[in-house]
């Protein structure tokens, strides 16, 4: 009948047994709450409203398939099918899967009275006149020979009840509160500070929270991803930063490992714990496909001091911080000629290391695709930011004025040589996608430009030509930026990032905070 989510941990499903006429209700109606955490807990209600007893019978059909997110998004069959053991006496249905030397477990537990079958569960009811049955569902994982209890109990999910879990009551505790009289903007806070809420996971227990980069399929730590929403909500939310930069540079590369893209100091892309990964079969654990991360690190390290004024911290990720620094001027700048560039050693690695990570995305203006190694444009203005920013903690944290000058000095450098090498005079003026291996100007015109609005690399003479193409009809179109011009070849409106908006872009091209001759066009 309907749907509704209470939070982000929490749904209602509402529904009524069919009836002969659609413009007649039903007098039976059932509820199903659903809470999850650390497994699940559903409750079942249902509402006799005739005036006279009914007998009915409710049955609910179990399964589990412990299907590995990436088999999931590819259409993969699982490697073997669970096997289910079912406990009568305890009301259960236990879900094992045994796999190359893997063992998962889902316990799903009913309340007494239930008829256990097969992969499924009934109950016969009987509901006197006007009253109300209900019962619970309980969903547990095991973890290692752990059972881990389900965090809500079916008796928390009223809606009547102001029901917050305790991390989540901490949470809106923490953080800063908005009032005023605009509620939308309230509204919108609100809701976005829910939303980052939702997105906070721990990668391992005992660990504190960090932040995912997306649900459902992104539920986990990604170097970018998580960076630049460390670095969005450090305002108000500094301890996301932190909790960020620790686990990020706990897991910092060390080693030369090709599956993994992994080279010494590279912070990672993505960390997974699914059965591919575990068995090597994936590259994920971690895997460092991205040629960027190592920038929005020393970024966000110093976005950290500048809200906090955290020396301790920053002098505790001095070494990660250098670690970084190295990789960017050694490993990520591939053959010498100042540029940090990217090019896939793993078979199942990312083709692109990018933000446009996407196989099709490093296309010219006429639809060829570049080759590998490829520098793209907004890597030298995340460069260009980063030692800016360092130079100011190693002058003010670090008390090394002489290695503040060597990298401002460093920047002024590439800031010179990028606007002379990614420059193209053609259709008004604008920065290239990147340079390709042969060092072509990969010309197509994209939203990538707008990120260097955001680092400050960009010469003063050009940031309002930059903002004007941003704004033209091929760019803009009324929602965002579009990540491909509409009159390039390679255009399509729906297609991942030859002409779809992306709100990453958004974010950078609407806060060019050191950019005041453009300020008035963001």
């Amino acid at each position: 009948m309907s749907a509704k989510e209470v939070n982000y941990f929490w749904s209602t499903h509402y529904a009524t047994l069919p009836f002969e006429s659609i413009f007649e209700s039903h007098p039976i109606t059932i509820i199903r709450r659903r809470a999850a955490g650390n497994g699940a807990r559903e409750e079942i209600i249902i509402h006799n409203y005739k005036t006279e007893p009914v007998d009915l019978t409710l049955s609910v059909q179990l399964d589990a398939d412990f299907v590995d997110i990436i088999e999931l998004k590819s259409s993969q069959d699982p490697e073997a099918k669970p096997v289910i053991e079912i406990n009568p006496e305890e009301c259960q249905h236990i879900f094992v899967y045994r796999a190359n030397g893997i063992c998962r477990k889902t316990i799903i537990q009913c309340e007494s009275g239930a008829q256990i079958e097969n992969k499924k569960i009934s109950f016969n009811i009987n509901i006197p006149a006007k009253e109300v049955w209900r019962t619970c569902l309980t969903i547990r994982p095991v973890w290692e020979d752990d059972i881990i209890e389900p965090e809500y109990l079916c008796k928390d999910l009223d809606e009547n009840k102001i029901f917050l879990h305790k991390s989540l009551q901490e949470w809106l505790d923490r953080v800063p509160r908005l009032t005023g009289h605009c509620s939308i903007l309230s509204r919108t806070y609100g809701h976005s500070l829910m939303d980052l809420a939702a997105l906070r996971f721990y990668i391992a227990p005992g660990k504190k929270p960090v932040i995912a980069a997306g649900m459902p399929w992104y539920m986990a730590l990604f170097g970018r991803d998580s960076l630049i929403t460390s670095y969005q909500c450090c305002f108000i939310a500094p301890d996301i930063a932190f909790n960020t930069l620790r686990n990020l540079a706990n897991l910092q590369g060390n080693e030369y490992n090709y599956f993994k893209d992994e080279e010494p100091g590279k912070i990672l892309h993505e960390l997974r714990f699914g059965e591919k990964t575990l068995l090597g079969k994936k590259p994920y654990s971690p895997y460092f496909g991205s040629a960027d991360t190592c920038q929005l690190f020393l970024i966000l390290l110093h976005e950290v001091f500048k809200w906090t004024g955290n020396k301790e911290f920053v002098n505790e990720f001095k070494g990660p911080a250098l670690k970084a620094l190295y990789w960017i001027d050694n490993f990520g700048d591939m053959d010498g000629d100042g540029y940090v560039e990217y090019k896939k050693r793993s078979k199942e690695g990312l083709d692109n290391h990018c933000w446009k990570d996407s196989g099709t995305s490093m296309i010219f203006s006429d639809s060829r695709l570049a080759e590998a190694p490829i520098a793209t444009v907004e890597f030298q203005g995340y460069i260009y930011d980063a030692k800016i920013r360092l130079a100011e903690l190693a002058e003010e944290v670090w008390d090394d004025p002489s290695f503040a000058e060597e990298l401002r000095n460093q920047a002024k450098e590439l800031k010179r040589r990028f606007n002379r090498d990614f420059w193209i005079e053609d259709r008004g003026g604008y920065f290239a996608l990147g340079l390709d291996k042969n060092k072509e100007k990969i010309d197509s015109m994209t939203s990538n430009m707008g990120h260097l609005l955001w680092s400050g690399i960009v010469e003063d003479d050009r940031a309002g030509i930059i903002v004007k193409q941003l704004m033209s009809r091929d760019l803009y179109n009324g929602w965002g930026i579009r990540t491909l011009s509409s009159h390039d070849r390679g255009y399509n409106p729906i297609e991942y990032h030859n002409g779809t908006v992306w709100p990453l872009s958004l974010i950078h091209i609407s806060e060019p905070t050191r950019q005041e001759a453009i300020s008035y066009a963001v």
